[in-house]
């Protein structure tokens, strides 16, 4: 693997190596050494990468078959690559060389992220036979900036002659496991003539096997250790001689093959159908080929030993005999639990489900499965290994079962020694168990024993799918004692089948529990069984459902390469680590693929892990779509109806480090907040409290982050809505933040980006995210520059993102107040392209330095002054961008609205003379409808129901607010506009004023309640009637009649009724008497009602 390393000022860097002794590895060092300390071989080599390169080989990683006869005994080849610093896609693959017969094909496009390392699928086709050294093959490899190059690549071949009686040959096979990653495994022919078609495979299971990637050990140890099956004899000159059947010997994907379970059960049984296909298709080797679903006869040794137990008890119906030599019951008997320290101070509860998590891999308790296997136990008496109780245990077991079991016991043999298999016991089991002719009859009566369904199959033709309590044994009892009647009886079972007819041939009836069904019933096979409100439902139609796995564990059996998608830098260096320690310790492959990825990519058909926050698409949907327990409730992650952790029990699982830079940055925020007052800065109204276990402080009430703003982002609904108007008021504000932390404050703010800018309660953008501000100057001197890093294991929130950093810091070691330009650059170019950056640099300087400098992408359908903006601000070098201050003088920023909101602005609008702001105020109305209801509502009431107390204004200003006030609920009238309208109606000069109010009196009564308009808005009209202006009392006069039809009877009677007959006694003015004339007529209707 690669690692990036950090700048060393003096070149020098200290390696520290660590290496854990792992006693089931390399066991007791006083038996095995005669010592009391430990030793550890460790071979390491380090050198130098350059960085020019998109990939380097890794040709330990090569996949290769032999070739038998000239034709290849298998047909995956696997190239190993690894990608450098950039995404990389192999797109192609074909051979180099003139070769009739023969050609190369690339299996599926691979991607590679960066420092990933996979094995590039090939698959050969041969028509005739070959005998070169060596294959030479092209790969056609893409990079993510369209950069194409070829790499040819040569693998070695080894030529082997065909096999013939007696000779005892290693054949090195392959085969895709998990449909594309390529595998290895070795076979040793039969040694008879003509045999293997009418015989059973031996499946040969080895304790700690070594594959091609792992250092190679040519002495076997005294513990069983061993070698690398396909580069030495070792294991295959321990095998029992094989004249009749072949043997299979596969890897088990790691070193210790998963104990034979999961996965490496998965490439078990793979090796079998994939020899039988290698032998089908050659038509010299086709009468030595057995059926691919063929039983088997396992044997194996210690670890492998314990695999057949394993893949005997849960795989019962595939196994035609067993011989396990050397083997421990379970892991947890051979290293139990109890030898643990820190399972003397262990809740029993919690060990419980430890315990429960491991069930499946009891082997002793699926027992029951394999009573009717005939099989033969081998182990050493004097084994210091793995004590030989551990087999007299299992076979007693199976004794008390009346199974057919027996063990030999050698006296005095240690775990390992060269006749454990190859004896006469043995060959003699072997040889009469391998002949496919030897079908025994199905027992009377049998039980099938389960723990987690989807790891099991079926025992004579009987299967479990799924259990009542999931992660608890499930058992299916089949009696049928010859009276044409089946009994089956269950426990904890949920669903069951019936898999093939001649499970029942000769049956009448069948019975579950106190339900029977006629042999009528089953007319198609397999039927599945499942229980109902009613009882057992039988049906036909092959619709099984998958059983849900117990445990985590299980994503590893996975029928491709393993999906991994991530969201963020943060859980970029999370699924690289994990894709990296798939491959080293389990050798399964992953692809990897963010959220924003565009590019042409189809996820495999194997199983998924997501990695980011409930803010996630990915996770979101699969959330929705109910893939996992876990549900989204109210905002919250639950599990099983239960929330999981807060905020603060997560910094409780922190790390000491990280939970440490955690807080500091977070109180270097809080501090900075207090300190840094600015109408662009977030406002701090409540101080720093800490507690042993808190950090509490209150800031102006705010809506939103931007990140969760940026339209089309996917992010959580938000309270503000952002159109363009919006941003470019944003940016600007954010402008002046930044001028005032470069300019007064001597600050760099260093982590600008949609998280670190805040949206407060009337829609202005606020910088946040103070934690990482870099001072100019440090004690009279310039700061010194520091390496930027990224850690997976701290949270992002308080790291410096690698995809907002301008190239000049990191690269420079510069500090500059222009790479904060930079950022707002990165910032506005995500909030215009639903959250994606102009360059994805995962967490990687690497990254960062590979795109620095290029054009920004994907801008040509935006506007021009858009772009011409972004041009500028996302640069190799500082120098050339603007500053905060000039920044607003950009073309991006001339619209018609902005000048309207600078207008507006506090500082501006105060320092302009009354003529400006009439004409200002007659002009609103038409731009109005050019603002989104909300930043009317945020940003221009405000500042319009402030310049109020002018009274002379007011005929401007009025217009305008009613024209807001249309869209405002009745809720929003009451609280932001009427108290500040509540004093204008009793003034009466000049005249305009109550004109303009009584013109919308109908607008005011619909958004006030009854009473509020009766008490606060009717004053407006007795005050009107009262105006010494006769335009004023004929307007006021003409509002009555719909007022009567509104207003309370009362009301009309004792005030409104005398206060319009005061004005028809005192008015001189012809119209206004008229008018009143006209208003009594229609205040009659009324009044004549009672």
């Amino acid at each position: 693997m690669s690692v990036e390393l950090p700048r060393s000022n003096t070149g020098e860097y200290q390696l520290f190596v660590s290496g854990d002794y792992e006693i089931r590895l390399f066991g007791d060092p006083h038996v095995q050494e005669g010592s009391e300390v430990p030793a550890l071989n460790i071979k390491l080599n380090v050198g130098v990468e350059g960085t020019n390169s998109l990939y380097t080989r890794e040709p330990l990683q090569d996949v290769v078959c032999d070739f038998v006869d000239g034709f290849a005994f298998g047909k995956a080849i696997g190239i190993g690559l690894r990608s450098t610093t950039n995404w990389i896609t192999v797109t192609k693959a074909v051979l180099a060389q003139n070769l009739d017969g023969i050609e190369v094909q690339l299996a599926q496009v691979t991607r590679l992220a960066p420092g990933q390392t996979r094995i590039i699928p090939l698959e050969l086709r041969q028509s005739s036979p070959i005998r070169v050294a060596s294959l030479e093959i092209t790969l056609s490899v893409e990079s993510e900036a369209s950069t194409s190059t070829q790499l040819r690549v040569s693998l070695p071949l080894r030529q082997l002659p065909g096999w013939t009686p007696g000779s005892r040959i290693t054949i090195k096979a392959s085969f895709f496991y998990a449909h594309s990653n390529p595998t290895i495994f070795a076979v040793l022919p039969p040694q008879l003539p003509h045999e293997g078609a009418r015989t059973l495979p031996i499946l040969a299971l080895r304790k700690y096997i070594e594959t091609l990637t792992f250092c190679q050990r040519i002495d076997p140890p005294k513990d069983g250790a061993g070698v690398d099956i396909h580069e030495h004899d070792f294991w295959a000159e321990a095998m029992p001689k094989n004249d009749f059947s072949w043997i299979i010997m596969p890897a088990g994907r790691t070193t210790w093959g998963l104990d034979w379970h999961g996965p490496s059960t998965q490439e078990a049984w793979g090796t079998v159908s994939a020899l039988s296909g290698i032998l089908q298709v050659n038509g010299a080797w086709r009468n030595q080929a057995f059926p691919s679903d063929s039983k088997v006869v396992l044997i194996g040794h210690s670890n492998g030993g314990q695999g057949v137990w394993h893949m005997s008890t849960h795989f019962p119906d595939r196994v035609a005999a067993a011989v396990p030599a050397a083997a421990y019951i379970k892991s947890q008997a051979y290293v139990p639990l109890t030898h643990a320290r820190f399972a003397h101070y262990m809740d029993p509860m919690l060990r419980a489900i430890v315990e429960s998590s491991l069930t499946p891999d009891d082997n002793d308790l699926h027992l029951s499965n394999i009573v009717h296997i005939p099989l033969l136990a081998v182990h050493g008496g004097a084994d210091g290994n793995v004590p030989a109780w551990h087999s007299r245990e299992l076979v007693n077991i199976l004794r008390t079962h009346e199974g057919n079991a027996s063990l030999k016991e050698d006296p005095g043999q240690d775990h390992w020694y060269n006749t454990v298999l190859k004896n006469q016991d043995v060959q003699q089991f072997l040889d009469n168990h391998v002949r496919t002719d030897d079908e025994r009859a199905v027992p009377p009566s049998f039980t099938l024993t389960v723990s987690n369904p989807s790891e099991v199959g079926s025992l004579h033709g009987w299967r479990i799918h799924s259990l009542h309590i999931s992660g608890r044994l499930g058992s299916l009892r089949v009696d049928a004692p010859g009276d044409g009647i089946v009994r089956v009886s269950t426990n904890n079972v949920e669903s069951f089948s019936l898999q093939d007819e001649s499970v029942i041939s000769g049956i009448k009836e069948l019975t579950i529990g106190s339900q029977t069904f006629s042999r009528s019933h089953f007319t198609q096979f397999p039927v599945l069984f499942h229980l109902a409100s009613g009882g057992w439902a039988a049906t036909s139609d092959g619709s099984f459902s998958p059983s849900v796995p117990t445990r985590l564990q299980a994503i590893l059996s996975t029928a491709g390469p393993i999906n991994i998608a991530y969201d963020g830098a943060q859980a970029f260096s999370l699924a690289k680590r994990l894709a990296h320690d798939l491959h080293l310790y389990h050798r399964l492959d992953s692809e990897l693929t963010s959220e924003g990825d565009n590019s042409p990519h189809t996820p495999s058909a194997g199983n998924s892990v997501v990695i980011g926050t409930l803010k996630s698409t990915s996770v979101q949907r699969a959330l929705r779509e109910a893939k996992t327990p876990f549900r989204l409730q109210d905002g919250t992650l639950v599990l099983n109806g239960k929330p999981l952790p807060t905020t603060t029990e997560y910094m409780e699982r922190l790390g000491p480090a990280a939970k440490d830079r955690t807080l500091e940055v977070l109180k270097s925020e809080a501090t900075s907040l207090s300190r840094l007052r600015h109408p662009s800065i977030l406002e701090m109204v409540e101080p720093l409290e800490e507690t042993r276990t808190e950090l509490v402080f209150a800031t102006e009430p705010v809506l939103s982050s931007l990140e969760n703003a940026i339209p089309g982002s996917g992010k959580h609904a938000s309270l503000v809505e952002l159109d363009e108007i919006e941003i470019q008021k944003g940016v600007l504000q954010l402008c002046k933040g930044l001028s005032f932390l470069h300019s007064s404050a001597q600050l760099i703010h260093s982590n600008i980006c949609p998280e670190s800018i805040i949206i407060n309660s009337a829609g202005d953008w606020k910088i946040s995210g103070l934690g990482l501000t870099i001072p100019l100057l440090t004690n009279g001197n310039p700061t010194r520059w520091e390496f930027p890093t990224f850690d997976g294991r701290v949270p992002a929130y308080i790291q410096r993102s690698f995809d907002y950093m301008a190239p000049e810091y990191a690269l420079d070691e510069q500090l500059l107040t222009a790479s904060d330009m930079y950022s707002l650059g990165c910032l506005v170019y995500a909030v215009h392209n639903k959250g994606s950056l102009p360059y994805k640099n995962h967490g990687s300087l690497s990254g960062l330095r590979d795109n620095a400098g290029k054009p920004v992408p994907g801008m040509e359908r935006w506007d021009p002054d858009l772009q011409s903006l972004l041009r500028s601000l996302v640069t190799r070098h500082g120098t050339s961008r603007p500053t905060p201050s000039t920044l607003p003088s950009h073309p991006f920023f001339s619209s018609l609205p902005i000048s309207t909101l600078n207008f507006l602005d506090r500082t501006n609008f105060t320092a302009k003379t009354r003529e400006e702001k009439i004409s200002f105020m007659k002009g609103l109305t038409g731009v109005l409808d050019k603002f989104t209801e909300g930043l009317q509502t945020r940003k221009i009431l405000p500042s319009l129901l402030e310049e109020m107390k002018d009274t002379h204004l007011l005929p401007y200003i009025l217009p305008n607010v009613f024209v807001i006030s249309q869209a405002l609920a009745p809720t929003q009238f009451a609280s932001l506009v009427l108290p500040s309208l509540k004093p204008l109606f009793a003034i009466k000069e000049p005249p305009q004023n109550m004109l303009t109010l009584l013109d919308n009196l109908s607008m005011l009564q619909s958004k006030t309640e009854k009473l509020v308009f009766k008490d606060h808005v009717l004053p407006l009209v007795y005050n009107a009637l009262e105006s010494e202006h006769p335009i004023v009392q004929e307007r006021a006069l003409s509002t009555v009649p719909e007022l009567c039809e509104t207003v309370d009877y009362a009301e009309v009677q004792s005030v409104l009724f005398p206060r319009v007959c005061a004005v028809s006694s005192s008015t001189r003015i012809l119209s206004v008497k008229v008018a009143t004339l006209v208003t009594f007529l229609a205040m009659v209707k009324t009044l004549d009602k009672v």
